[in-house]
């Protein structure tokens, strides 16, 4: 969990460069401003690059140990698990092999965290069932 939450949030300040710098490259560079050359590889410098590849690899450990430990959790559906490990892989990887990718594996994983959330919802309201304890509907 604190990998993929650590890689959350270091793809989001790279969004945040796509959102905010990239606008303001372009108003400097159309402006004739003579350092908007010098804006760009400012920002597109090695620490975004580490950031970006710190991220990715972070989302990958995360997703393979929460894959990993739904697989092996015996009240959800074991092939969660793997599906969810593969897809965050393959995620990651697609959008330098083939981007078309993404769609399916966001798709998979999709699939997969439903499944997941609902045998969770399931599980929750058996419980109230074999402790006596009652359950609302």
């Amino acid at each position: 969990m604190v990998a993929t939450v650590a890689a959350n949030t270091l793809t989001s300040s790279i969004f945040g460069v796509a959102a905010f710098a990239q606008p303001i490259m372009g108003r400097v560079f159309l402006a004739g401003q003579e350092n908007a050359l010098d804006f760009y590889n400012n920002v597109y410098a090695a620490p975004l690059f580490i950031t970006a590849l710190v991220s990715l690899l972070l989302f990958i450990v995360g997703g393979v140990f929460t894959g990993i430990a739904i697989a092996a959790y015996d009240l959800w559906p074991r092939w969660t698990g793997w599906v969810y490990a593969a897809t965050t892989v393959d995620f990651v990887l697609s959008n330098f092999l083939l981007p078309v990718g993404q769609s399916v594996t966001s798709a998979l994983l999709f699939v997969a965290t439903v499944v997941v959330a609902w045998s969770a919802s399931r599980e929750v309201e058996g419980d109230g069932e074999r402790t006596g304890i009652a359950t609302t509907n």
